[in-house]
């Protein structure tokens, strides 16, 4: 899943904690001319390395998807969801995009496949 051809808000942002990532997505989506975000997320543990790509408005997830880099699998669906609270407890780093409803619902649409 990728976002629109936009330039990210912060790149390369290390949240050490979960609280870290929640407080960067607030303060983004404080800016009212975002309807959304786009997140790429990467962590790793001993066993594997995660890619996540998350596309969010300002009340919900609308898309997920997971790739495992060391196993190079493609995850979508539910089980997204369970890997997703088991990485938000490690170290993360960040990049977020700011969509404005226009780049929203070209993302939506982009990745309905996931949605």
């Amino acid at each position: 899943m990728e976002p629109p051809m936009i330039t990210p808000i912060e790149e390369n942002i290390v949240c050490t904690r979960k609280e870290e990532l929640l407080k960067l997505m607030q303060n983004t989506l404080s800016n009212q001319t975002f309807s959304g975000l786009f997140l790429k997320i990467f962590a790793k543990d001993k066993a594997e390395k995660y890619y996540a790509t998350l596309l969010m408005d300002r009340r919900k997830l609308l898309a997920l998807e997971l790739l495992l880099l060391s196993s190079q699998k493609r995850i979508i669906g539910d089980e997204t969801l369970n890997i997703l609270k088991k990485i938000l407890n490690y170290p993360l780093v960040v990049d977020i995009y700011g969509l404005d409803e226009i780049e929203l619902k070209t993302s939506i649409t982009d990745n309905i496949e996931i949605y």
